[in-house]
């Protein structure tokens, strides 16, 4: 049977345990959780690095449908959205 893959790069380091949490109610599985260096894609670690300011963070979810992909994208669209929001609430 297809499986359908997802890569969420850029993805708030925050945020990881979060979607692993989502993944599992979803029925979707996440296949790799990668940092790359924001100067030099050579350098990429399947752990967190040392100086995690330096690196992006790259998820891959994998489900067997490709309606739970999309539901995850809009849920993370959507928990993106709130932070970006209650953030500007608090600077003003």
């Amino acid at each position: 049977m297809d499986s359908y893959t997802k890569r969420f790069e850029d993805f708030p380091e925050g945020l990881i345990s979060w979607i692993e949490n989502i993944a599992v109610e979803t029925n979707c599985k996440i296949t790799k959780t990668e940092w790359r260096n924001k100067f030099d894609d050579k350098i990429c670690y399947t752990h967190r690095p040392e100086n995690p300011e330096e690196y992006e963070v790259t998820v891959t979810v994998c489900a067997e449908f490709k309606h739970n992909i999309e539901f995850i994208d809009y849920l993370i669209e959507n928990k993106l959205k709130t932070i970006s929001y209650l953030k500007n609430c608090l600077i003003e």
